[in-house]
């Protein structure tokens, strides 16, 4: 079976009720590998984001971004399919995205 081993990877989830759509995972290395559910941030088309949101995302290829205002815990068994990983740079964006979203 095929499960998310890392944060910065892009999946394509399933939920039980057959929505699917693409999510980056946002729990570090340990934690994914640790736990059944594992923290994830949904990818959005940039214009589905309202403005005064548009601070907590981060740019991914074409119109579309990580936005760190949705988090959800999803559990491993949703993952369908492994889509990609962020680069480096992105990935270091996605960190910093993530203290600005919780003040840390």
């Amino acid at each position: 079976m095929t499960e998310p081993g890392a944060q910065g990877e892009i999946w394509r989830v399933r939920t039980p009720s057959g929505r699917e759509f693409s999510v980056v995972v946002v729990d570090s290395d340990a934690v994914v590998r640790l736990r059944p559910t594992v923290l994830c941030a949904l990818v959005r088309e940039l214009r589905d984001v309202p403005p005064s949101l548009e601070l907590l995302t981060v740019q991914l290829p074409g119109d579309y971004v990580i936005a760190i205002h949705e988090l959800a815990g999803l559990p491993k068994e949703c993952f369908v399919a492994r889509q990609a990983r962020l680069a480096e740079g992105s990935l270091e964006e996605l960190k910093i995205a993530l203290r600005a979203r919780f003040d840390l």
